[in-house]
């Protein structure tokens, strides 16, 4: 049993899939071929004799300072200096120049708009620099941690700012790159006025292809994994209402430890389940879902395990 669009509240517009897009097929970077862009940012973290190290899905290249870890399935590479990050006393930061803000009802932190450009500005050049920029690694953004300190009781004594975070997002002929698989992150530390890198991930797979996929409607698209979801189905039969609170179309990019060839479309929904005849029985979810089925990956000629599994 599926559920039906009926049986769904949508608290959001229904997006509208293309009826064909590209299937954009991906490249995993070798050792060999990331060993620059290792170098690059080994050096720019101050991290010194590096010897490697082989796990289940990594390399990691490790000194007393930090390491410089490889992802064999993707060429993703996460870093940190972790003596910088350990040399303070508590997660608070001395950013100068917060701008308060109200979030969701709560005060928010955040750098000024001439710093945060200037932070963006030094972590792309340092992915510029280790040649980790391309042309789908859209605008990036500043991200404070928002750190208060509690007395025992969990009263408030003071609020601030902690590790900047600067995130660049992908998007690929204007359609966003979902998941864990694209992102590249740098972490910054404010050092006498300016800011350092203490700390990086990238998570990228180049493009090196596309093939056309034949898209179906956004009610046969939604049917191929939300409305199955089996969880969500069970839910609705007890009784519960499902109300959807966000949704966006997008393509879906592995984690960094997963070997993906092709980069698929899909939806990433929010949302909450909750029983009307029972006050506080509720709970809220969020996961991705296919848009398309295996028989359109089929009649495109792509193959592979994660097209066909539900989530």
């Amino acid at each position: 049993m599926a559920l039906t669009l009926d049986d769904v509240d949508w608290k959001v517009r229904l997006p509208e899939p293309p009826k064909s897009l590209p299937l954009y097929e991906t490249t995993a970077p070798s050792l060999k071929e990331r060993s620059r862009a290792m170098e690059v940012i080994g050096k720019q973290l101050g991290l010194h004799e590096l010897r490697p190290v082989e796990l289940p899905h990594s390399v990691v290249y490790a000194s007393r300072r930090g390491e410089v870890e490889f992802f064999p399935a993707s060429g993703g590479l996460w870093a940190r200096n972790a003596e910088l990050g350990d040399r303070y006393d508590n997660e608070l930061r001395d950013w100068p120049g917060l701008v308060e803000s109200d979030g969701r009802g709560n005060r928010v932190l955040t750098l000024a708009p001439d710093r945060s450009k200037r932070l963006l500005e030094q972590a792309r050049a340092l992915f510029a620099d280790a040649g980790l920029v391309s042309d789908a690694m859209a605008t990036g953004a500043i991200d404070l941690d928002q750190v208060a300190e509690l007395d025992e009781k969990g009263k408030e004594l003071r609020r601030g700012a902690g590790t900047a975070t600067a995130r660049f997002a992908y998007a690929l002929e204007g359609i966003p790159v979902l998941g864990a698989g694209a992102k590249t992150l740098a972490y910054l530390e404010p050092e006498r006025g300016q800011a350092i890198v203490t700390g990086m991930f990238h998570t990228w797979r180049p493009i090196s292809n596309k093939i056309g996929l034949t898209m179906a409607p956004v009610q046969d698209a939604l049917g191929v994994g939300l409305l199955q979801d089996p969880e969500l189905v069970e839910y609705r039969k007890r009784g519960y209402r499902l109300e959807v609170t966000r949704l966006e179309f997008g393509y879906m990019a592995l984690p960094a430890t997963v070997r993906q060839t092709y980069l698929f479309p899909a939806f990433e929904v929010e949302g909450r389940a909750f029983h009307p005849d029972r006050k506080d029985d509720e709970f809220f979810f969020g996961r991705h879902h296919h848009a398309a089925s295996p028989e359109q990956y089929g009649k495109a000629g792509a193959f592979a395990d994660y097209l066909v599994r539900m989530n």
